[in-house]
């Protein structure tokens, strides 16, 4: 809407006392403004242009619900329309946590990869997982990478809008062992955070490489929709249909599918790592792209790939994580499960995070308000009861009161009564010692 404001608004005037009242009576107001245009088709299923009208607007929480007890919106105030629109209004104090797919880089070091996901150490340490190759300096040579990581703890860094680095976190262990090939190879690294002020605020993915083409072509309708919140895993097996994605530093968000099972790999020396000893892949699943060019390059190792599951919006489970890529533009990925496992991890300290999807919004409005509904009639209906109970009480009391005296009063007459039969046995008594005397005589 704001697209459409073009007028100055000094003409409308709201008086205080009317927004107090406002304010006071309808809990469901979250602003009170004015604005050069008035929305219509509210209750259309297709969108329609704002009409030029000044007019004051009130903003709620959502449309359509009157919550108990109030009543609706007057439709002028100070001699202009009522438009209710939907807005909430919220503190802008945060920060900028760092995020699922942002570029990280070792210290000093222009190589890069991508943070892949968060990770909580113990109850007090965050952290994050990445490729062990990632965190050394590209100089580094790949068959000292563990000894590297074991002797000088590197830190990693992210790069900052001026081009400089900030340390984010230190490498505190590693697993490189590409020259094994009898078991599931590994190659990632454990980082804790020490920059509290980058701690993760949500399960979102980095924005920096996403677009809204490549949001929906993958599925999503927008930012707000794509997060991994819960922690949840998944095992990929021959049988797995589902799609696959990941977010990267380099190449954003891409989809794929699973393209076979245990592929064997070598590295190659002249792309790869410059040394003279080859470096083996073994127990690596293959994926292909999917929709996109390339599922990962360079610079995306260390990527997260997630099983994508319907739902709206999809919901994401993670399998594994990217490792290398070849030159028909498939991506090797390394189980999940494998990595939790070889940095002594479980599946259940993967971060979890709150999350609120904005389509989701109006049915947690719409519930709270009839929590707050329910309430409201639960607290009306026991003060009802109580008054009742207190009635009845009342009347209990006063009949037992009543009860009392007439028991009290029976007690008096009973008295009364047994004292006059005790007077008349007597005078009969009396009556027949007469009667005897006189029988004597005649």
């Amino acid at each position: 809407m704001m697209r459409y404001e073009n007028e100055n608004l000094s003409s409308i005037h709201i008086s205080k006392t009317d927004i107090r009242v406002l304010m006071e009576t309808h809990s469901n107001i979250t602003l009170i403004s004015a604005s050069s245009v008035k929305s219509i088709g509210y209750d259309s299923t297709s969108p329609k242009p704002p009409i030029k009208m000044k007019t004051v607007v009130i903003y709620c929480r959502v449309k359509g619900i009157i919550p108990f007890g109030e009543s609706m919106f007057p439709k002028h105030i100070g001699g202009f329309q009522v438009d209710v629109r939907e807005s909430v209004v919220s503190f802008a104090a945060g920060h900028e946590g760092l995020r699922m797919g942002d570029r990280i880089e070792p210290t000093g070091d222009k190589s890069f990869g991508t943070l892949g996901g968060f990770i909580n150490i113990d109850d007090n340490r965050l952290g994050f997982i990445t490729c062990a190759h990632v965190v050394c300096p590209s100089s580094e040579n790949p068959s000292s990478i563990l000894d590297y990581i074991y002797n000088t703890k590197p830190s990693v860094s992210i790069l900052k809008e001026n081009g400089r680095q900030k340390e984010i976190g230190i490498a505190l262990q590693g697993v490189f062992n590409l020259h094994e090939t009898s078991n599931t190879s590994i190659d990632a690294a454990l980082v804790e955070l020490t920059e509290k002020d980058k701690f993760p605020e949500t399960g979102h993915f980095s924005e920096k490489n996403l677009t809204q083409e490549s949001l929906q072509q993958a599925g999503f309708e927008d930012h707000d929709s794509l997060f991994f919140c819960d922690g949840k895993t998944a095992f990929v097996s021959e049988f797995t249909r589902d799609k696959v994605l990941k977010v990267g530093a380099t190449t954003g968000i891409t989809r794929g599918e699973l393209h076979y099972m245990h592929p064997e790999a070598s590295i190659d020396q002249k792309e790869g790592f410059v040394s003279e000893r080859e470096f083996r892949l073994s127990g690596q699943i293959e994926i292909r792209p999917l929709g996109c060019e390339y599922f990962i390059k360079k610079g995306d190792s260390g990527s997260f790939v997630f099983l994508v599951e319907d739902g709206s919006p999809p919901m994401l489970k993670c399998v594994g994580m990217a490792v290398a890529f070849t030159s028909h533009k498939t991506c090797l990925m390394t189980p999940i499960s494998n990595i939790l496992k070889s940095l002594n991890l479980s599946a259940s300290q993967l971060t979890k995070f709150k999350y609120e999807y904005k389509k989701d919004r109006h049915l947690q409005i719409i519930t709270l308000m009839f929590q707050d509904f329910e309430k409201r009639m639960m607290e009306s209906m026991k003060t009802t009861m109580d008054n009742g109970l207190a009635s009845v009480k009342n009347d209990l009391s006063s009949i037992e009161n009543n009860l009392t005296k007439a028991k009290d009063d029976l007690k008096s007459d009973i008295s009364t009564v047994s004292k006059n039969l005790a007077e008349v046995k007597d005078d009969l008594s009396s009556l027949k010692n007469r009667m005897t005397r006189i029988e004597k005589k005649t």
